[in-house]
């Protein structure tokens, strides 16, 4: 299945990013690279925990995974890593844990040992946040559909209330149904920018159901902070 699990938007240098893919417990993305700025998380239901590693101090950062993030490292760390889990679960610690594997981190010489050490020390903490054994059908039709889902057919096509399937998103997810298909639509759009950053946006907007160009940058920019020309500027 096709996880809208892109990684974290990070203003470095390309050939020194990069990330690996497990699923051992569940779908986790392990990502490692050098110093950055600022790093802005795009929201899409996702848990992310972020540290640094090598010189320059401890840091670590649980970005909102239901909103538009900016983080600002501190200015001498070697470099940053960090995992991503698929909606629906969490890494349970605390935070003399979180502590605790910062410190091991700092002593850390490449970015592909950091990443390793993050996923290893992290693996025992991952948790189901979900109940219900439909929750991943669930998720699994929103991203079939790209995002183009109803709530009420997400209830007809699994024989729930709308408001049970709004439950089950909100303890999954962190937010409601219509809330996750909007992540999982703009993460395809991004997609498709990446893929084909010379096409215009008109292009590709009605395949995936945004109303109109306006309608698509209105919701470019709540998710990014910036607009479609200024995102393919400035990241394409």
């Amino acid at each position: 299945m096709d996880y809208p699990m892109l990684q974290p938007w990070i203003e470095y240098k390309t050939d020194q990013y990069s990330f690996e893919i497990k699923e051992d417990i569940c779908r986790i993305t392990a990502y490692g690279f050098y110093q950055a700025d600022k790093i802005l998380f795009v929201p899409d239901g996702c848990e992310e925990l972020i540290m640094s590693w090598g010189f320059g101090g401890k840091y670590y950062a649980r970005p909102d995974k239901t909103a538009r993030t900016w983080l600002e490292p501190p200015a001498k760390c070697t470099g940053l890593c960090g995992i991503r889990l698929e909606p629906g679960f969490t890494v349970n610690m605390n935070g003399d844990e979180a502590e605790e594997i910062s410190s091991r981190l700092a002593s850390v010489k490449s970015q592909s040992e950091a990443r390793g050490m993050l996923l290893g020390a992290t693996l025992p903490f991952i948790e189901k946040k979900y109940s219900a054994p439909v929750w991943e059908d669930m998720t699994g039709m929103v991203y079939e559909t790209r995002g183009r889902c109803a709530v009420a057919e997400l209830a007809a096509k699994f024989g729930y209330t709308a408001r049970h399937v709004g439950n089950l998103f909100r303890e999954g997810a962190g937010c409601p149904p219509k809330t996750f298909c909007r992540f999982v639509r703009f993460h395809n759009a991004l997609r498709e920018m990446i893929r084909c950053h010379e096409r215009e946006n008109s292009q590709f907007i009605e395949s995936l159901s945004y109303a109109d160009q306006a309608h698509f940058q209105r919701e470019f920019k709540e998710f990014t902070g910036m607009t479609p020309r200024r995102f393919a500027k400035e990241i394409l």
